[in-house]
Order: C-alpha cells, then structure tokens, then sequence
C-alpha cells in the first residue's frame, strides 16, 4: 500500500540490498557483511561517500584514510610511517610492488 511506500528508507551506505535501514543483506564491491552492515576488506577503507570500498595505497594492510595506514603489508615497510614507507637501505619502485627491495 501507499503508506508503506511513503515509510522506505535507504539502505545503509555500502548496502546494495537490505532488509531495512540497519539490516544489510548484499554489499557492493569490497566489502562484505559484519554485525550486520556492509565493512571494507581489509586493504580497503570506506569514505563514507562510495558505495564501493576504495583501495588503501600499496604496502598498506589496512587503512582508514587513503593517507595513513594502520598496519603494513609486504617485507621491510616501517608501520611507524604513514604511508608505511620503505625502511632505510631498502626501495620499493614507485610504490609499484608490496615489497621492499635492498639498494
């Protein structure tokens, strides 16, 4: 009935389908159903505006903004930079691989 229509409220963001505005029960790309809403992978984050889950730069394992990473991914990254930068003596092509490698 009409009233019923008038009620609908959007799923939650990174929703695609859902039981009700708290209840997801299909996410989009990059996430998957915890408690129950739609969360990014790990290696992605969520900026609140996408329906997808954007990736979070390499040699990040996780990271809540494109700019700081939580933990890092690969060999020889040092987690206390934020963008979990090589550590000394090593190089990592332009931010092309996960891993680190020596000079």
């Amino acid at each position: 009935d009409n009233a019923e229509l008038i009620n609908c409220k959007p799923c939650p963001l990174g929703c695609f389908d859902c039981k009700n505005d708290t209840y997801c029960t299909i996410c989009y790309k990059n996430r998957d159903i915890y408690n129950p809403l739609c969360e990014c992978f790990l290696g992605y984050w969520d900026n609140n505006t996408y329906r997808d889950c954007l990736p979070c730069p390499i040699g990040c394992y996780e990271c809540n903004i494109p700019t700081v990473c939580l933990s890092c991914s690969g060999d020889n990254r040092n987690a206390s930079k934020p963008l979990c930068d090589c550590n000394e003596g090593f190089y990592d092509f332009n931010r092309t691989f996960t891993n680190c490698f020596p000079c």
